[in-house]
């Protein structure tokens, strides 16, 4: 994979982040079946197995041997330990609520990027950002709906999944000198140690239909994760950041087919205000986030 960029397609990278959202989507479905009678950290050792050799292959394709030298190693490593555990949480969240709730709340994560961005990056936030922050957390609320019968504890955790997100994210902002490639390489790689060692501590047996459903989230994962490298090859994040929402139809579609669970009114409405909120952030900008 060379390193220079091709010429800018922007219909061909739309198609590209749209398919890899699908697969983000076919993944968390899998891990939500897998989560019924597997630990989270199996689950997570799993993607990570798979995941790890293809993104090292990609760096090195890329960058050779020397570009897999980082320049802030125990950044790398922090960020890391982040991204692991947005993706602990969110599993988590998934074994007690309906997979588009718990996408709806995630998606907070962009907006959290620029509370987190002031203190540990010392940028300043425009009085239009605050006021997206702002709704973006009425969008949570909505969702949520502390202190009402429709609120369920393990809420909390798609939220500390986007915290962790969040941060992973400003992590990487201050991580400039390594490129990107090399950035994924040390996510996967930190993230296949960590759950190696946990593995030991939460393992259960695996029957065939886990095996399947195992080998079904590793497998979306890693094309996810590829769809997503290719995509920002061939169009600007800005033109794609938008599309990272249509996770949100794929997780409804998704939990309606499989877990037969529609969204409720609030959990729409709640999306909806989310939703508005993260494009009326990063709407004028230069750049935008899209996940890895």
């Amino acid at each position: 994979m060379s390193s220079s960029s091709p010429s800018r397609q922007p219909l061909r990278g739309i198609l590209l982040m749209l398919g890899g959202i699908a697969c983000l989507a076919a993944s968390d479905a899998a891990s939500k079946l897998l989560a019924a009678t597997v630990p989270t950290a199996q689950i997570m050792w799993i993607r990570f197995v798979v995941f790890a050799p293809l993104a090292v292959l990609i760096a090195l394709r890329a960058v050779g041997r020397a570009g897999l030298r980082s320049r802030q190693p125990l950044l790398q490593v922090i960020r890391g330990i982040g991204l692991l555990g947005s993706g602990f949480g969110f599993i988590a969240g998934m074994q007690f609520l309906p997979l588009a709730q718990a996408t709806a709340v995630f998606f907070v994560a962009p907006l959290l990027v620029i509370l987190l961005s002031v203190p540990l990056l010392g940028e300043v936030a425009r009085a239009r950002q605050w006021a997206a922050v702002c709704l973006g957390l009425l969008g949570v609320l909505i969702i949520v709906r502390p202190g009402s019968a429709g609120f369920h504890p393990a809420l909390i955790f798609p939220v500390i999944s986007a915290a962790s997100w969040a941060f992973a994210f400003v992590m990487a902002r201050k991580m400039r000198a390594d490129s990107p490639l090399l950035t994924l390489a040390y996510t996967a790689v930190v993230g296949l140690i960590v759950c190696t060692a946990l593995l030991p501590f939460s393992y259960v047996p695996l029957g065939w239909r886990e095996i399947g459903l195992g080998l079904m989230t590793a497998l979306f994962f890693a094309a996810a994760q590829l769809l997503l490298i290719l995509a920002v090859r061939f169009a600007q994040a800005n033109e794609l950041a938008p599309f990272a929402y249509s996770q949100l139809i794929w997780a409804a579609l998704f939990g309606l087919l499989i877990f037969g669970n529609l969204p409720d009114v609030w959990t729409l409405v709640g999306a909806v205000v989310i939703v508005l909120s993260g494009l009326a952030a990063t709407s004028g900008t230069k750049r935008a986030t899209i996940s890895a």
